[in-house]
């Protein structure tokens, strides 16, 4: 039973990832597909991370899927905004010349 339920978030968190990467592949405007990472950042990663740990249990891969998951939903908020700032400074510098 637990393979059926790691088998089903892998696929939910790999059907994200790859939406996500579809869309980025698809928009040209930087801050549409900087829209379109939130979701596998803070959806897909947490997911797969979840099929690891209830595959293998809280062991050192459990653990390794559980702070790479911490790591990726807690720094994504602050990487999109970093990253959506510089944008648009680069915008408005593009703007005066």
């Amino acid at each position: 039973m637990s393979s059926v339920i790691a088998d089903a978030l892998l696929a939910l968190g790999v059907l994200v990832i790859a939406a996500s990467s579809v869309g980025v592949a698809v928009l040209d405007d930087p801050l549409h597909r900087l829209h379109l990472v939130t979701p596998a950042a803070l959806l897909g990663v947490p997911l797969v991370a979840a099929a690891v740990v209830v595959r293998d249990g809280f062991d050192a891969a459990g653990f390794a899927a559980i702070a790479i998951a911490v790591v990726s939903v807690a720094a994504s908020p602050f990487l999109a905004q970093a990253l959506a700032r510089s944008i648009e400074i680069r915008r408005r510098a593009a703007r005066r010349t």
